[in-house]
């Protein structure tokens, strides 16, 4: 129910965006226009849309300014809409770079987020987030008519979209109130029911079944804003939305009564068959829950769901008609029909990677079977980490997303602040000069009062650059305390769940593969303890201390690596160092670059052995990290973001990094970081963190 009211509020975002039409007097672009979007919309193959979109090209050099922005936009869309990626590309590409050029705020905006529903579509969403972000940076702080705003409500909806579809409920719940609060600031009643309809879902994901309700009836009564074209569909998904979400609480008398509303319009199977088949597949199981009918009508009526679902080829929807059909036959005692229906439902899902559904399937194949003869236990386990680990890894992508364009942003507004800082100087001096010609003393008297006051001004700007910098450093702490809540949740409970419910199936039986199976799961405890204790030692802040006492920090990380890695790797460690004489900020950069570098190694070079070198010399820190892997081509333009990151941190600390690789001869690695400027910014930072404490205080 929520990918396919997903892309129904995605296509309806895209409405929103592309409606865009500027007061232009050329009525031939128009016309143009518009016969792109009736020939889209008309019968006629795709070849023959495209022979169309191909002859239209040489028209967009006719036009000028916002016109052949506004000619571009639409013609990249319509190339992506019937399958034309490469066209796609490029007309975007140019549309990207005319209003780059012309500080067409508006068009550049739209053309990342084109990019970015791309990436979406190719389920490569930690590229498509990218994109998203940077659409939103661009817009934000420029959305000065209705169409600007009307993109920016949008792209705050695409990122709250993807941060649900990856799990990361926490964030998606902060972005999808920024969503709301903007809409009604703005006064954009197109995005009203969107708003609150996404606040809910996400409200569903997070089990606050309450609050969904609450933004579930708001949404209801948002429906009357909507065009009437779309009046009827938005308020069927609603209704939905209502029977599934009564579902979930387990309140399957009110599930009944508005799935019986839902299921009286008889044109719901032809506006939208796909609902309409969730519709009547939550009705039966609602009154299977309720004990109404017998199990004969249950089993008539899914089987005929299932023949109905064939027909419509809608095979991502099986498995849970699949399930609840199992569960009808379990009660009836026919519990190998019920095992088979499931098994079938277990191999769809996969087909069609359900993986939410799969694991449901497995959790009622272990109850279900006394002895977990197929193994059902160990796959659960294996995709629940699976799971757990894409989505923790989607969710450490997106924050780096966050802070590298953050820091992008923080950057070219000092970089504004210092241009007009050097112009305001060189008027003063300018107004002095003229001064010293007429009256001396008394303009130099106003030209220190004025270059006083314009100092007085940057040094405000930048202490509220400073307190909203802190601001959102909090912001970031609490989300990481909530994130680190969810991981005890999703991470150690849904493992040990898995353990126990094999375990119960392997107490009856005392065999070798048992015996066999037993030891496995005393193993996976052991990862789950470990996991406690790497979530208890966050908790405490023991990350800050690894850097505090480096000497441990670095020892741990080398002496992890290795363990995981299966690879051999020594240190030479020159007793000279003094991590004293560097700032926490230069130990934080060190750790990083070292961690970075050894998993490249680990991950891409095929490495038996890795070295890492410290050493000391009377100006300058040394790391040399070397290993006996595979090599890479130093030639090559194109380089990873671990390498970017690498050399980014390095530039931080007025450092140098040397890589050194042939291929097939493995690779190495040469840091060089000053000593002398870091004892400064110690003693810097320590004065820094006093004063800290002091305005905290």
């Amino acid at each position: 129910m929520l990918k396919t009211y997903a892309i129904l509020l995605t296509y309806a975002a895209c409405l929103f965006t592309t409606s865009y039409k500027p007061i232009v007097q050329d009525n031939d672009k128009e016309e143009f226009l518009n016969r792109i979007t009736s020939t889209l919309e008309s019968d006629v193959t795709n070849e023959e849309k495209l022979a169309f979109l191909n002859s239209s090209l040489n028209k967009i050099e006719t036009f000028q300014g916002n016109e052949k922005l506004e000619v571009l936009s639409t013609l990249s869309s319509a190339f992506l809409k019937i399958g034309d990626t490469t066209k796609f590309k490029s007309l975007n590409k140019q549309t990207q770079y005319l209003s780059q050029k012309s500080n067409n705020y508006y068009y550049n905006a739209l053309s990342k987020q084109k990019v970015g529903d791309y990436f979406k579509n190719q389920k490569h969403l930690d590229s498509a987030f990218y994109y998203y972000i940077s659409a939103r940076r661009i817009i934000e702080g420029h959305d000065f008519d209705l169409n600007s705003k009307n993109l920016n409500a949008s792209i705050l909806y695409d990122i709250a979209l993807i941060q649900h579809d990856t799990k990361d409920y926490v964030r998606a719940e902060e972005t999808a109130t920024k969503y709301v609060n903007y809409v009604k600031v703005n006064e954009i009643t197109q995005h009203y029911f969107t708003s609150y309809n996404l606040t809910a879902i996400i409200q569903n994901g997070l089990k606050n079944f309450d609050k969904a309700f609450k933004y579930h009836q708001i949404a209801k009564e948002q429906i009357k804003f909507l065009d009437e074209d779309v009046n009827e569909i938005y308020s069927i998904y609603n209704t939905n939305n209502f029977a599934s979400t009564y579902a979930r609480a387990e309140n399957y008398k009110k599930a009944d009564s508005v799935y019986q509303t839902l299921l009286q319009n008889k044109d719901l199977i032809n506006l939208i068959p796909k609902t309409y088949v969730k519709a009547k597949s939550g009705y039966l199981y609602a009154n299977f829950k309720l004990g109404k009918f017998t199990s004969a009508y249950f089993e008539k009526e899914f089987t005929a769901t299932l023949q109905l679902i064939d027909s419509l080829g809608l095979e991502y929807e099986k498995p849970r008609v699949y399930q609840y059909y199992a569960e009808v036959l379990l009660a009836a005692n026919k519990k190998e029909q019920a095992i088979a229906k499931v098994e079938t439902a277990v191999d769809i899902a996969k087909a069609t990677e359900n993986n939410d559904r799969l694991l449901e399937l497995y959790e009622f194949l272990i109850a279900v079977e006394e002895i977990d003869k197929r193994g059902y236990g160990m796959q659960y386990v294996k995709l629940q980490n699976q799971l757990i680990n894409e989505e923790r890894s989607f969710r450490e992508k997106f924050a780096l997303i966050e802070l590298e364009t953050e820091e992008t942003e923080q950057e070219n507004i000092k970089l504004q602040k210092r241009s007009q800082l050097l112009i305001g100087v060189s008027i003063g001096l300018l107004v002095l000069g003229v001064g010293v010609i007429t009256i001396v003393l008394q303009r130099i008297v106003n030209q220190r009062l004025r270059f006083e006051k314009t100092q007085q001004e940057s040094n405000q700007e930048i202490y509220k650059l400073m307190l909203a910098q802190r601001g959102k450093l909090e912001q970031g702490k609490k989300a990481e305390q909530r994130r680190i809540s969810e991981e005890l949740h999703d991470g150690v409970l849904g493992e040990m769940l898995g353990i126990r419910l094999i375990m119960s199936g392997l107490n009856e039986r005392s065999d070798q593969e048992a015996i066999n199976q037993r030891d496995e799961l005393i193993q996976k405890l052991q990862g789950v303890e470990e996991e406690i204790r790497m979530i208890s030692h966050e908790l405490n802040k023991g990350s800050y201390e690894k850097v505090d006492n480096f000497n441990l920090a670095l020892i741990e990380l080398l002496s992890t690596s290795a363990k995981s890695s299966g690879i051999k790797i020594e240190t030479k460690y020159s007793n000279e160092v003094d991590w004293e004489l560097f700032d926490s900020n230069t130990k934080i950069n060190i750790y990083r670059i070292v961690q970075e570098i050894i998993q490249n190694s680990i991950k891409h070079s095929k490495a038996k052995n890795i070295d890492l070198q410290i050493s000391k010399t009377a100006h300058n820190l040394r790391l040399n990290i070397i290993d006996n892997g595979k090599g890479f081509d130093l030639k090559k333009k194109k380089t990873g973001i671990g390498i970017k990151n690498i050399r980014s941190r390095i530039e931080k600390l007025n450092g140098k990094v040397n890589f050194r690789s042939t291929l097939g001869k493995g690779t190495k690695v040469e840091v060089i970081v000053p000593i002398k400027n870091n004892v400064e910014n110690s003693k810097a930072d320590k004065e820094s963190t006093s004063f800290n404490i002091l305005q905290a205080e």
